[in-house]
């Protein structure tokens, strides 16, 4: 089950499950936002909502590493996370 955390101010998800994405995306073929390979069949992926990425866990790994958190874009941050958390936990879908 998708678990929402947040490292030095930057907010994601991490165990995400590649159904989850291919229901919400109606895309078949997910791939990684960093190395672009096949997500198919991973469930423990890092989406990062203020990206609006997902990534297989070692390259969603790396990037929240690197990763710099920007006030300015706290506001966009709490509604893209606010989306995600219930879609991914709740199992809806909210007014973004």
């Amino acid at each position: 089950m998708p678990e929402l955390k947040n490292r030095n101010g930057i907010d994601y998800f991490e165990n995400v499950d590649f159904k989850q994405i291919v229901a919400y995306s109606g895309n078949p073929n997910i791939v990684c936002g960093e190395c672009l390979e096949n997500l198919l069949f991973e469930n423990d992926l890092i989406l990062i909502p203020i990206l609006n990425e997902v990534y297989c866990n070692k390259c969603g790994t790396k990037r929240l590493r690197d990763m710099k958190h920007y006030s300015e874009d706290d506001e966009v941050q709490a509604r893209r996370t606010k989306f995600w958390n219930d879609y991914l936990i709740k199992g809806k879908i909210s007014n973004y």
